[in-house]
């Protein structure tokens, strides 16, 4: 989890400030937005696809460290799915001690393929942000060179 923060929050600022770098100031509202876009639709579908891979992984990594039954009786008392019990812990805390086990190590083992699903994006990635132009920070705005706003009208007028 700290890797993850830190890779986070160390790029997802670059990255929109690559972006605001690299277009004329009458786009950089549309690339910012379009920035932000890209990345809450990427983590939605991320957190769709990553979800599916890890409850469809608890399916069979639950069943290795349960026994039949056991799987049976979570169902019929969490509404049909041990999900409830996986994630709620005051119903993890209810149950016996060597059912809460099985289910906390069937959840560890369905979550290792969830992070192996993550590392060819992970790759795909680094090597995008590797071909990523370098380009000088620029220093204003692209403010037009001999305009400035006269007065408290706010519109801008040539000057001599």
């Amino acid at each position: 989890m700290i890797v993850i923060g830190l890779g986070l929050g160390l790029t997802m600022q670059t990255y929109t400030l690559v972006v605001q770098n690299s277009v004329d100031r009458a786009d950089m509202a549309v690339a910012t937005s379009a920035t932000q876009l890209s990345r809450s639709m990427g983590a939605a579908i991320g957190l769709a696809i990553l979800g599916t891979i890890l409850s469809q992984g608890m399916v069979t990594a639950i069943a290795r460290y349960l026994p039949e039954s056991a799987i049976q009786k979570l169902q019929a008392a969490g509404g049909g799915a041990t999900a409830t019990a996986v994630f709620d812990p005051a119903q993890l805390a209810q149950l016996p001690p060597a059912i809460a086990a099985g289910i906390r190590h069937g959840l560890a083992d369905a979550l290792h393929p969830v992070f192996m699903a993550n590392l060819p994006i992970i790759a795909v990635a680094f090597i995008a942000t590797l071909f990523i132009r370098e380009l000088p920070l620029r220093q204003t705005a692209h403010v037009a060179a001999g305009r400035q706003v006269i007065g408290g009208s706010g519109k801008a007028e040539e000057t001599s």
